[in-house]
């Protein structure tokens, strides 16, 4: 599918100009110099107005980035470079910037009191950078010292629990392939569309994997939440927005060198042995059901169906192979194994992670620099090695008084190498029986036992007559013999030129390529598993001579695809600031386009030879006759070709911000977006998008003085933004394919998705009012939201006249609404006493999203579509959450162990009335009942950090309240027809007198409904309501007295410590229902700066 887009133009001179555009970079490069600087002990005092002495005052050279207090007295020492720069800053005091000279060797510094220090924090929203009090939006930026709190490899995974407004959205599932990340900010504001925030790195989209980052090169994280802050990123903001800054040179910086080393150990993950049933429980359903003659069709077939060991075993001694005694060894046998120890033995190990990184900064007259490299090697809890290493530069050069130029380059190369290693439920699936617990890795005698998973053990030991290779698949040995590297490579490009007209007004020119290209190799080796049975089913014998025929030859198959992504943006922007007395203006606008192109290919060598290089062709379009069962069947791995798909993106923008008297601000944003993605009009391609925000600082009154708050300042905002699904387009998307050759081969397309010309962005209205304070006589600071969500032109299905398509009855068009509404708040709690200090931060959020219109298809009972789902997935019903439990109403078990619902007044064991009424009357006559969210509505942390001198610890407690999940249990058809059990089935009922809510073990499976019943009723939903502890932190900061400042920071870190309180009396885990949860990690190491 190619999408087309009025823009070939702007394509055209991109695509020729990228070359030179990477040669001006790597030229302006060589520009970095920096002159010999001396050393100067610079030491002085901090008072207020009274010339008392200031304690605790933080003394940061910008340029080294190093910092010191002041002690009781306010005075402080520092061994600086002359051309560095002191910040002094304390809460509650105005800061003040310092300028070093060659004098400036016993310094006094006033500090005057403020009415808020948060003003000074710079916020970047990717188009400028603005003072708190110039936001009327709700941002919260995370710097680098939180960033630090954590110790992943993930950048975004380093915000959970640190930030409001932020959810991570464990245990869920979205089909949607933009979904990538997990997070949600401030709930949902799409029902079928992407889930997940933009992404910005240096004021550019992001499309690449975030592992990619490392995120030692950040510098801060800034969340844009409301659609004032979000309004400018147009039809992708609806979401929320992630603002990545990289760390870069600064300006006055003497040669800084940075190195940092962490190494972190990861237990195994925690094995939930509550899942499955015990093997002798398995072993005696299986017994109870081969005597019942359940096994009876599979065992007669003549395809021979894949059997259980014990299935098996059971019908040799039926039919008087093995004895009595004999079969009761192999029972025992498998009685006793333990597949999850010799799993966990085997092959699962502590996972080792170390991260190396060196950065180098300075500065000269002209110019200011940074390079970094960091390397980063990993051994995963199944002993997988992956490589990272990441390469990054930036220069920001004076070319003329006016006029600079920024260019920038990162580089990341990711390798990865896998076995072939089976996951533990896998080695459990014999066939079509799904759960099988008893299955060994070892023989009696400690050999590797075989696996007869895809084909039956009698079939395949007589089918050839010998003349076949080896057709067992042993999972130890096979795991070696197959190998799957993977090469994934970003290059990132940025160049910008700004020219400063006049005072207070420049222009500027921006540029970036992104290129990413991913390569994998998988090759089975001549011995794996894949190759014999791919041998043996394409083997032709002559019956009359014996002779063997190999169409699949044999050899090592290899496995070759790769995918090629390209982006191109380029922004020019008029960036306008201006103070006159007592106004304040702000203001940019501008233009950018931003093109798209993906592509990829993928494709097969059988009988493949790396030394000497060869391999030998096969035919992927005849169909042949298969062993072992005769079925008609081609060779896989025919070539394939993704589909080219580019998408065109053009937009204008442009935002206002005018404050009066440094207490009154308006701002004002709007983007119109166009794209080839929608629409087959002009018009249809566009989506203007805006928002207005107001703020009031109200501490700058003079009647303030006489109430507690040290700094207030109220906001509002309304706005549009936007939501854009890559993956849908307006026009009809076909599958195309080659027919088989015995129908002539001939090339075929089928339609897959009707052209939808109606198709257009979805729109999010956002409205927020909030409140940033500072106590003060105490020392209490933090800030309050709340905000509405409106979405309307979401996607959903609608009716549709199947006759003139005949696929389905519904298509997906911008139908569907929703609403939301939620609560931000923090409190920070800041004190120093003497050399001690602490820091606590308390977190809390409320969201709610409700889906307000979508297509009921047609059942009466809107809660009764709530009743079949396992709540991991948004299911849209009008009035309801988007993740939510309906259960059937519980009234126990009967004397036969049967569970009872409530029918018209009274008990019932009719479950196909009671699912009648379900859906006909819902909660009308109380069969079934909305029990409430299946995602927290009240979430967020609490962490401290306290000091003393240079030691601090910290710590941080997560929690998730307001939810309720659906426990897992036995479903007896599931059992019996496909072989999954549960752990529950132990608690069964058996017999009069049994306390127990697990209906008793119906064989025959006669009564219909019985299991839908059960596992749907409110017996089995639990409050989901549950606290975590997060981390650990102790670091200790050396500071060595040495000519040239030098420190280290030695830290080390504990996370996953598990869960603290739930409110589950089963101690299940809400967010690892179906997923082993991730064990403890122990991270260690140090950061230096000198």
């Amino acid at each position: 599918m190619v999408h087309t887009f009025n823009g070939m133009a702007m394509h055209t001179f991109i695509e020729k100009s990228r070359v030179l555009i990477l040669l001006i970079c790597a030229i302006l490069w060589s520009s970095m110099a920096v002159a010999q600087q001396k050393d100067i002990l610079v030491s002085g005092t901090v008072t207020d107005a009274q010339a008392k002495g200031i304690e605790g005052v933080t003394v940061k050279a910008t340029a080294q980035r190093i910092s010191v207090r002041t002690n009781s007295n306010g005075e402080f020492k520092l061994m600086l470079n002359k051309t560095d720069e002191l910040v002094f800053s304390k809460m509650g005091y105005n800061s003040k910037t310092y300028e070093l000279d060659s004098a400036s060797t016993d310094i006094r510094i006033i500090l005057d009191t403020t009415a808020n220090q948060i003003e000074e924090v710079l916020i970047s929203t990717g188009y400028q950078q603005l003072k708190a009090n110039e936001v009327n939006g709700a941002i919260t930026v995370i710097d680098e010292k939180m960033l630090q709190k954590q110790t992943g490899s993930n950048i975004l995974s380093r915000l959970e629990g640190i930030t409001n407004g932020l959810a991570f959205q464990k245990g869920r599932e979205n089909t949607n392939p933009q979904n990538n990340t997990g997070i949600t900010v401030r709930g949902y504001s799409t029902i079928n569309g992407p889930l997940d925030p933009l992404i910005v790195i240096d004021n550019f989209v992001y499309d690449g994997d975030i592992d990619n980052i490392n995120p030692n090169d950040v510098e801060s994280v800034t969340i844009l939440k409301d659609a004032s802050a979000t309004s400018i990123y147009g039809a992708r903001g609806g979401n929320g927005v992630l603002v990545i800054t990289t760390k870069k040179g600064a300006k006055g910086e003497r040669i800084n060198l940075g190195i940092e080393n962490a190494t972190t150990l990861s237990e195994t993950p925690m094995d939930r042995r509550e899942q499955y049933m015990s093997n002798d429980d398995y072993i005696a359903v299986e017994e109870k059901l081969y005597e019942a003659g359940y096994f009876n069709s599979n065992l007669n077939s003549i395809s021979g169906p894949v059997l259980t060991p014990i299935v098996y075993w059971l019908d040799k001694q039926k039919k008087g192979i093995i004895t009595s005694d004999e079969y009761q060894e192999r029972r025992q046998f498998y009685a006793a194994s333990d597949l999850r120890k010799q799993y966990r033995e085997t092959f699962n190990r502590t996972a080792l992670q170390q991260q190396t990184g060196i950065r180098l900064s300075g500065s000269s007259r002209l110019n200011n620099w940074g390079i970094s490299l960091n390397n980063s090697h990993v051994k995963d809890n199944i002993g997988q090695p992956s490589s990272r290493v990441n390469l990054r530069l930036n220069n920001d050069l004076n070319l003329l008084r006016n006029l600079k130029l920024a260019t920038s380059f990162s580089y990341s190369l990711r390798n990865q190498k896998r076995d072939n290693i089976p996951s533990l439920i896998s080695l459990m699936q014999m066939g079509t029986r799904q759960e099988v617990p008893y299955m060994s890795l070892y023989d009696a005698n400690g050999e590797e036992e075989a696996f007869y998973q895809y084909w039956n053990k009698n079939l395949i030991d007589t089918v050839g007559k010998g003349r076949l290779l080896d057709w067992k698949y042993y999972p130890i040995a096979d795991s070696r013999e197959t190998e799957t590297r993977s090469r994934y490579a970003e290059l990132l490009g940025n160049i910008g030129l700004s020219y400063q007209l006049v005072d207070g007004l420049n222009f500027a020119v921006y540029y970036q390529i992104s290129k990413q290209d991913n390569v994998a190799d998988r090759q089975y080796n001549s011995a794996s598993y894949y190759v014999r049975d791919m041998v043996n089913k394409f083997s032709q014998i002559n019956e009359k001579t014996g002779e063997v025929t190999y169409i699949v030859p044999e050899g090592d198959v290899l496995r070759k695809s790769i995918s090629d992504y390209i982006s191109h943006n380029l922004r020019s922007q008029i960036d306008y600031s201006k103070t006159w007395g007592i106004h304040d203006i702000k203001l940019f606008f501008g233009l950018e386009g931003r093109m798209t192109r993906t592509d990829g290919a993928a494709w097969t060598y059988y009988g493949y030879n790396g030394d000497p290089l060869g391999y030998v062709p096969v035919s992927f379009t005849t169909r042949y006759r298969t062993f072992p069962r005769g079925a008609q069947s081609s060779i896989a791995g025919a070539s394939s070709l993704n589909p080219t798909l580019q998408n065109r993106f053009l937009s204008g923008y442009g935002n206002f911000n005018y404050t009066l008297l440094k207490r009154y601000s308006i701002s004002a944003s709007m983007r119109k977006d166009g794209s080839n993605i929608y629409g087959v009009s002009t018009n249809d391609k566009w989506k203007p998008l805006w928002s207005v925000g107001v703020g009031y600082e109200v501490t700058r009154e003079s009647f303030m003085n006489s109430l507690p708050f040290q700094y207030l300042r109220v906001r509002s905002s309304l706005g549009y933004s936007g939501n854009v699904d890559l993956s849908r387009s307006a026009l009809p998307v076909a599958a195309y394919f080659n027919n088989p050759v015995e129908v002539g081969g001939l090339p075929a397309a089928a339609i897959e998705t009707l052209n939808n010309p109606s198709l257009r962005w979805e729109q999010v209205r956002q409205i927020n009012s909030g409140l940033t304070f500072q106590l003060k006589n105490l020392p209490i600071s933090g800030s309050i939201d709340y905000y509405s969500k409106y979405g309307k032109d979401l996607y959903g299905i609608t009716e549709y006249d199947y006759t003139t398509w005949g696929m389905r009855g519904t298509i997906t068009k911008n139908v569907a609404e929703m609403k939301g509404e939620g609560l931000d708040a923090e409190l920070i709690f800041n004190k120093q006493w003497g050399f001690m200090a602490l820091r606590s931060s308390f977190i809390y959020n409320y969201s709610s999203s409700i889906t307000h219109r979508y297509y009921d298809e047609g059942l009466a009972s809107k809660v009764s579509n709530l009743m079949d789902r396992s709540s991991v997935q948004i299911t849209p019903v009008e009035g309801y959450p988007f993740y939510s439990i309906a259960a059937y109403t519980w009234k126990g078990l009967d004397d036969n162990g049967n569970p009872m619902g409530f029918l018209n007044g009274d008990v019932s064991i009719d479950y196909q009335a009671l699912k009648n009424s379900a859906y006909k009357e819902g909660e009308e006559n109380g069969v079934i009942r909305f029990i409430g969210s299946a995602i927290p509505t009240h979430f967020g942390s609490w962490g401290a950090d306290l000091s003393y001198k240079r030691f601090t610890v910290g710590f941080n407690l997560m929690y998730k309240m307001g939810y309720y999940f659906r426990k897992p249990s036995i479903n007896y058809s599931a059992l019996v027809n496909n072989g999954a059990g549960h752990a529950d089935y132990a608690k069964r009922w058996q017999k009069a007198g049994d306390v127990t809510s697990v209906p008793s073990f119906e064989y025959p499976l006669v009564t219909k409904d019985r299991d839908s019943f059960y596992l749907g009723s409110e017996v089995l939903v639990q409050r989901a309501d549950h606290v975590r502890f997060q981390f650990i932190n102790l670091s200790y900061q050396l500071d060595l007295n040495s000519k040239r400042p030098l420190t280290i920071d030695l830290f080390a870190n504990v996370a996953n410590l598990g869960i603290l309180w739930r409110s589950n009396s089963d101690g299940l885990d809400p967010e690892h229902l179906y997923t082993n949860p991730a064990g403890r990690t122990w991270s260690f190491g140090f950061r230096s700066n000198f």
